[in-house]
């Protein structure tokens, strides 16, 4: 893609008027309508993050392990790995928000390096990190249940 180029607009009043040209203006506002729809998917990974690995560990711990589950450790490791991958999605949202901002602020300084800077790339290390705590809960549920299925 072409680096976009500034367009020459004087600015009257001493009233900052942002000149950039249209094809900057077009990234900048997809780059606005990005952070939104992060803001909502963020919103809905954690929600169902939460209700659906505590939920189904406390039923299946409730109804289905009975009185005296054996490797309780197991469970508990799985609920430590599910909060902290809970965890780092939160932290990731807070990161993705200030990196979208911060390539905002990029492309209004005609900036198009690294775009984002250490707060994207702190994103995608905390957004891995989510997914392979998750899953490492996942797997340690697992075991839970095949040691405690009747």
């Amino acid at each position: 893609m072409a680096k976009p180029r500034r367009a020459n607009r004087p600015e009257p009043n001493n009233v900052p008027v942002c000149t950039l040209d249209p094809a900057t203006l077009e990234y900048r506002g997809r780059l606005q309508e990005m952070g939104e729809r992060m803001q909502k998917a963020y919103d809905s990974t954690v929600v169902a993050l939460s209700g659906a690995a505590m939920g189904l560990s406390l039923t299946f711990y409730k109804d289905v392990a009975g009185p005296h589950p054996c490797c309780k450790d197991l469970l508990l490791r799985a609920w430590i790995f599910w909060g902290f991958s809970i965890l780092f999605i939160l932290i990731s949202y807070f990161t993705s928000i200030n990196a979208l901002s911060k390539a905002v602020d990029q492309v209004d300084a005609d900036e198009t390096e690294n775009l984002g800077g250490t707060f994207d790339r702190l994103t995608k290390i905390l957004s891995i990190a989510g997914g392979v705590f998750l899953m490492l809960g996942i797997i340690y549920f697992t075991v839970f249940v095949a040691a405690n299925f009747k």
